[in-house]
């Protein structure tokens, strides 16, 4: 519900990077899955997703 509505005022990209940080949390840490390259790819997002927060907590 609150990332739907943070989506809504912020921009859909935030629902892809929370995405990524979830998938490479689950898949990456806890079950191994990921290998480096599927890590890179999601960090361009979950890197965004840590700036724009900053921005925002100050």
């Amino acid at each position: 519900q609150k990332l739907r509505r943070g989506s809504d005022m912020i921009g859909e990209w935030i629902l892809a990077s929370w995405d990524a940080a979830w998938t490479l949390h689950v898949w990456g840490f806890h079950e191994a899955k990921l290998d480096s390259e599927a890590v890179r790819r999601r960090a361009k997002h979950i890197r965004k997703l840590i700036m724009e927060s900053e921005k925002i907590i100050g």
